[in-house]
């Protein structure tokens, strides 16, 4: 008897124990949407109160909603079609998965938005708010955030409007960011030195591919502001969409906001042409090959350093990488490539002992390659010197 009320004893008190550990593990995970929001500060308009409450709305419903979304379709995307089929036990990870980063992602944010609506003030929160703000895509709300912090606090808002998406949602349009900008810059805000580096590089980068700044305007507006850039990160952030980006870069060098394009650079950690760069990136850009050619830039030019790559050998690596995909898009970048060779060749680029090496593994492709240099007197199949006449094939 007593044995068996021991056992009864040590189950009940296990059973507890978990109920407890599952309750801890709830609250610490769901606690933090809990509650409504303070008591508005008096200095808030109503306006501005039900702005900031409709935020805080937002963040529990919505935005862990896009979490949770983006989180499934990630998991789908990764797995093969007969396994996608989502299980009750995996759509529970998948739950607590985005839950998880929502807490993450969200909780600190309340609570700065919470102290702003029970003081009137929003120094010291003022980036984490602004970035709520973008992500709802709610200008009013930005500006009113802006207005209650500190000038010496302003420039520090300009990082989160460089680039700025909701959890499976699109970034604030360029139009809107510019105008954003430009009212920052019209209270005073100073753009010359106000961001690291590094920052800016990493957000113009994600605004240039993954919102509707194809052409690179943010990137142009605070060139033209001040602010300063070393010439590999100008050079990187143009060739991310070299096609729709051209005309900005080129209209700064006419206005004297930037210089000509440098011939050589240190790109990705190594000494390159310029031309190489542009000849071996992944979208195809013929237009700035001609551009450069134009400018004086050498078809043959060798960098300085460990990468011997010419610009040829460089475009037939691309053409290479890209024939190995079947669609439509990859299809339209392959052409653009072959372009691109047909012009470095026009205006007398030369290959090289490697070309033969780099050549397509596709028959037809390579074939065609072979023929484009052919035309222009290269004979790759002519034996050990495919520029010597005396051994060009009958």
């Amino acid at each position: 008897m007593k044995l068996r009320k021991l056992l009864k004893t040590s189950a009940a008190i296990s059973l507890g124990l978990s109920a407890l550990v599952l309750l801890g593990g709830y609250g610490w995970l769901y606690g933090w949407k809990w509650g409504g929001t303070p008591a508005a500060h008096a200095t808030l308009a109503a306006e501005d109160v039900q702005r900031l409450q409709g935020l805080d709305t937002y963040l529990t419903t919505q935005a862990v909603q896009a979490n949770y979304q983006l989180v499934r379709e990630n998991w789908v995307f990764n797995m093969e079609e007969d396994e996608a089929e989502i299980h009750w036990l995996v759509e529970l990870s998948l739950r607590l998965s985005a839950d998880w980063v929502s807490k993450c992602s969200f909780a600190s944010a309340r609570e700065s938005l919470h102290d702003f609506l029970a003081t009137g003030n929003a120094a010291g929160n003022a980036e984490a708010l602004a970035v709520l703000a973008l992500m709802k895509q709610d200008v009013p709300l930005f500006k009113l955030i802006a207005e209650r912090v500190s000038p010496s606090e302003l420039p520090r808002l300009l990082t989160p409007v460089l680039y700025c998406a909701a959890p499976g949602t699109e970034c604030m349009p360029a139009a809107q960011r510019l105008e954003l900008l430009g009212w920052m810059h019209a209270r005073g805000v100073s753009v010359a030195g106000s961001i690291p580096a590094h920052w800016f590089v990493e957000k113009v980068r994600f605004s240039m591919l993954y919102s509707d700044d194809t052409g690179g305007e943010i990137l142009d507006w605070f060139l033209r502001h001040g602010y300063q850039l070393g010439a590999s990160e100008l050079a990187g952030l143009f060739l991310l969409s070299p096609q729709a980006s051209l005309s900005t870069w080129q209209k700064l060098i006419e206005d004297g906001i930037l210089p000509q394009p440098p011939r050589e650079l240190v790109f990705q950690g190594e000494n390159c042409t310029l031309l190489q760069i542009v000849a071996g990136a992944d979208t195809p850009a013929p237009d700035a090959v001609r551009w450069l050619l134009s400018l004086g830039h050498q078809p043959n030019a060798l960098p300085a350093g460990e990468n011997r790559c010419t610009p040829v050998d460089a475009c037939l690596k691309s053409i290479r990488y890209a024939s190995l995909g079947q669609s439509e898009e990859e299809d339209a970048r392959l052409r653009g490539k072959v372009e691109m060779l047909d012009i470095l060749l026009q205006h007398g680029a030369m290959p090289t002992p490697e070309t033969r090496e780099l050549l397509p593994l596709d028959r037809a492709l390579d074939k065609e390659i072979t023929e484009l240099f052919r035309k222009h007197s290269f004979h790759l199949d002519a034996g050990e010197n495919p520029y010597n006449a005396c051994c060009m094939p009958e």
